[in-house]
């Protein structure tokens, strides 16, 4: 597909992402891999894996040439989730760009292509497939932001979801690349986790269209890289979601009744956070 091009962020989950380049080179789809954990054996395996053209120059590349399908950016240190898809999202010369984890499993081989069908059908700037967990079980059609800062999941597919979900999962996300540019893409203090409800919530400041094809899904493999990091994901949300209350007032009123329930849940962040020390 022309139209589209690939971005994966990857850490230490080489076999996931081994896969996932397999799918994206049988459809010829342009795939720019941003490497934060590079090592020798680990880079051939990835170059070997998309051998149908490949870009690469050390640590640093300037251009996704038109006549490659594939291009490696290793970094020197562990940008998180959020800078690694800025800087490859400025390598994108694609009117659609397609971010994607390394954890994800393809359960249709149309899944792209119904992707794209489905924001060009429905005037949309944005779009996923329906998440399912490994068990087949429902992750989410999309989720809300509750208004004391914790995560619903959206369980059930209905066409009124459209309007009421309030971001969408960044593990498969089909967005337009001129919205990703002209919206500053994601917010770089966001290292990992909740990026994608900060970029979900300033789109919906502004009325931007986006939603979950019904037609096609996804396994997701939650935490495939973040269960080997001890600690870091409960440091993650405590952090983010902080950081998503100071910057959103409006989703999070200040009343009384709201502040004591935000105080809660970021007690609950802490908890969560605490225990995780003492696990590990």
């Amino acid at each position: 597909m022309t139209q589209i091009t690939a971005i994966i962020p990857t850490y230490n989950n080489t076999k996931g992402l081994l896969y996932v380049l397999e799918y994206l080179k049988k459809r010829k789809i342009k795939t720019i891999v941003v490497d934060n954990k590079p090592t020798d054996e680990k880079k051939t395996k990835i170059l070997d894996a998309s051998h149908l053209g490949r870009t690469y120059q050390n640590d640093t590349v300037s251009v996704l040439h038109p006549y490659s399908s594939f291009l490696y950016l290793p970094q020197e240190k562990n940008l998180g989730f959020a800078k690694a898809v800025n800087l490859a999202s400025k390598q994108v010369g694609t009117e659609w760009m397609l971010i994607l984890n390394d954890d994800i499993k393809f359960n249709d081989p149309e899944t792209i292509e119904k992707l794209y069908k489905f924001v060009i059908d429905n005037g949309l700037m944005a779009a996923t497939p329906i998440f399912v967990r490994a068990d087949g079980a429902i992750e989410n059609y999309g989720y809300k932001v509750l208004p004391y800062g914790r995560i619903e999941l959206v369980k059930t597919c209905k066409r009124e979801n459209v309007k009421t979900i309030d971001g969408l999962t960044a593990a498969c996300l089909l967005i337009n690349t001129e919205l990703f540019h002209d919206t500053s893409g994601f917010d770089n203090s966001f290292f990992a986790y909740l990026e994608d409800v900060d970029f979900f919530l300033r789109l919906k400041q502004v009325g931007i269209k986006f939603g979950v094809c019904p037609d096609t899904r996804l396994t997701h493999y939650h935490m495939t890289t973040s269960h080997t990091l001890k600690s870091f994901k409960e440091k993650q949300d405590l952090i983010n979601w902080i950081r998503l209350i100071i910057k959103f007032p409006d989703f999070f009123p200040r009343n009384p009744r709201n502040l004591l329930a935000i105080f809660v849940e970021r007690g609950r962040n802490l908890s969560g956070y605490v225990k995780s020390l003492i696990k590990y």
